[in-house]
């Protein structure tokens, strides 16, 4: 029995000591600390539209086909014309525009896809003269002026160590317009076969680039794209009183290097 009181006794001490140890801490103000909230991870999942500089550097692959049915040029003539002509202009300066698109993340994947438009500024010329066989003042000159480049591109890329860093591979259909003139002065510039057109192109690009999230909704590129136009013939109308012709090919290629930023918006 004595035991028992004793036991009691000092469970009541114990309980006494802990409500004086609470009753303190609330007199002291001391509140328990709640632990932070979890930090939300990035994800590329979502809508984005942004804008992009930068510069481009084009090859138009030039050739000829002379046809001179009626003798116009002295014998080889045509053959001279077709040989000496062949060369690639290399138009090349600043690029800018904008930029489009849908991203879907799965882990650590990216998919997505993105369309473009950036217009091109810069032009080329050629000036070809003493073209064996035929008259020493005959005079070819050749030009072409790309003035924009759109693309429609699927994406696919991974995050690897940091979820704000997105590398990715990317490659679709491009589309471009060019504006080229040829022309031919013969004979002492008494005869002149000319021809100018603006065409537009559709082809194949491919490359691809890294991106970084600095902010929530915000976002830096830097990218590199390859388009291959395909070519296109443009005949320039006959020598006046004669059946002779000058065809000519443009192979169009076009290189693409830009920065960009993209703002995200909201998922």
């Amino acid at each position: 029995m004595k035991y028992a009181a004793s036991n009691i006794a000092l469970g009541i001490a114990i309980g006494a000591s802990l409500l004086g140890s609470h009753a303190l801490a609330a007199d002291l103000g001391v509140k328990a600390v709640a632990p932070p909230p979890p930090v939300a991870v990035f994800s590329w999942t979502g809508l984005y539209f942004g804008g992009n500089v930068g510069g481009h550097w084009g090859s138009d692959k030039l050739t000829t086909a002379t046809s001179d049915p009626s003798g116009f040029f002295a014998p080889g003539g045509a053959a001279a014309i077709d040989g000496a002509s062949p060369t690639t202009l290399k138009p090349g300066s600043f690029a800018g525009g904008f930029q489009g698109g849908y991203n879907w993340q799965f882990g650590q994947y990216v998919a997505g896809i993105e369309g473009d438009f950036d217009w091109l500024i810069t032009s080329s010329t050629r000036t070809l003269t003493g073209i064996p066989v035929v008259n020493p003042l005959d005079i070819e000159t050749n030009s072409d002026r790309p003035t924009y480049l759109a693309t429609v591109r699927p994406r696919l890329g991974m995050v690897l160590l940091d979820p704000r860093l997105l590398i990715y591979a990317t490659g679709g259909v491009a589309i471009g317009r060019i504006t080229t003139n040829d022309a031919y002065s013969a004979t002492a510039g008494t005869n002149l076969a000319a021809i100018g057109i603006s065409k537009t192109l559709t082809g194949w690009t491919a490359g691809g680039g890294v991106e970084y999230a600095f902010a929530s909704n915000w976002s830096v590129k830097g990218e590199y794209l390859y388009a291959d136009l395909g070519s296109f013939t443009a005949t320039a109308p006959a020598f006046v009183g004669t059946a002779t012709t000058i065809a000519y090919t443009h192979k169009y290629t076009e290189n693409l290097a830009r920065v960009g930023v993209n703002y995200h918006f909201p998922y």
